[in-house]
């Protein structure tokens, strides 16, 4: 083998047990952002009306495919909670504790930011660095 070629073996089976431990990583990350924010979620959800708040959780980390993610989830049935969605889209409810958009605006401030924040949580030493 030339010279270009040298480690290439080692190389290889660095990236593979990667590649293999990247969706783990990356699931743990997703969950771990996501309950750091679903905290801000809890701050931002209305208490005017029942068990809003009680019923905000976290699920994942879900792969699908390639597709790895996370979902942050409000209300539901097993909660007694069925008016979650109508909270968060009615911008003509006044609350005095809480708001509107109280998922969706916690997720739009942290878009900016999200990505790097999950890139310093992924375990990147299998592949030396």
């Amino acid at each position: 083998m030339g010279k270009y070629t040298t480690g290439g073996d080692e190389i290889r089976a660095n990236l593979r047990a990667f590649q293999n431990k990247f969706p783990r990583s990356m699931g743990a990350a997703l969950l771990e952002e996501a309950e750091i924010d679903a905290i801000e979620v809890i701050e931002r959800t209305p208490i005017d009306k029942g068990n809003l708040r009680d019923s905000i959780r976290v699920e994942g980390p879900i792969f699908e495919g390639k597709n790895i993610g996370v979902l942050i989830l409000a209300g539901g049935p097993e909660y007694g909670v069925t008016y979650a969605v109508e909270q968060h889209e009615n911008l003509e409810y006044y609350h005095e504790v809480g708001q509107a958009k109280y998922l969706e605006s916690v997720i739009m401030e942290q878009r900016p930011f999200i990505a790097a924040r999950i890139a310093a949580k992924i375990d990147f030493s299998i592949l030396g660095a």
